[in-house]
């Protein structure tokens, strides 16, 4: 804090030395934002990050903390807002991306979590933090598929779809995800229809195979 106001005194006394005090003070509020954000204090910490913005806009690295500041007080809207103005300036970082994307995690938005885990990793095909973020996504995806067939097989349709809804949000890529929730769909809601109409799907078909009639022909007529 003494530093701070040491380095304001001397841009008083010395305007010729403008910028490099700037530079100077920015780095000070920085220092002191780590040091709140280590006793958690979130809003003091997040004054003296954004302090530390406003006086060296080009120093992304003081928004980046002014924003697990905003996460940390549970302000996620204002987070993802400061994000989307970072990409749109700075569109090719996948750091930004990953940031994004736990954010679309924490919300419930995995289709858009995985969209931006596309992104960072068409970017920078080792980053790590988007390799584990997938690794995690793809874990949930399988862990409700397995539940959704379990769902499936007990007579707990709705239950199953809402399931496999959750899986293809996690990779909306994986087609056995469509698959099965079509079968769930088709076999399950619409069997009582079909079989009326003499058409059975999969599923309830007599020894397991399914019966299509055939188109009559012309003689047939």
């Amino acid at each position: 804090q003494s530093a701070a106001l040491n380095f304001r005194k001397v841009l008083a006394l010395g305007p010729a030395r403008e910028q490099h005090c700037l530079a100077r003070l920015a780095l000070v509020l920085d220092l002191q934002g780590r040091c709140l954000l280590d006793q958690e204090l979130y809003s003091e910490a997040l004054e003296a990050f954004t302090r530390a913005a406003e006086l060296q806009p080009r120093r992304r690295v003081f928004r980046r903390r002014s924003i697990l500041c905003l996460a940390a007080l549970n302000k996620f809207p204002e987070c993802l807002r400061m994000l989307n103005r970072d990409l749109a300036k700075d569109a090719r970082n996948p750091d930004l991306y990953v940031l994004r994307a736990s954010f679309y995690e924490h919300f419930g938005q995995l289709s858009l979590c995985h969209q931006d885990i596309q992104r960072a990793l068409e970017l920078d095909p080792q980053h790590g933090a988007a390799q584990a973020l997938r690794q995690r996504l793809q874990r949930q995806g399988l862990e409700a598929k397995a539940e959704a067939v379990s769902k499936a097989l007990c007579g707990d349709l709705r239950g199953a779809l809402l399931r496999i809804s959750f899986a293809i949000e996690t990779n909306p890529s994986a087609a056995e995800f469509f698959t099965l929730r079509w079968r769930t769909c088709y076999c399950g809601q619409l069997a009582p229809l079909v079989s009326e109409s003499s058409f059975l799907c999969p599923c309830v078909a007599s020894g397991g195979q399914s019966r299509v009639p055939r188109a009559r022909t012309g003689a047939q007529r």
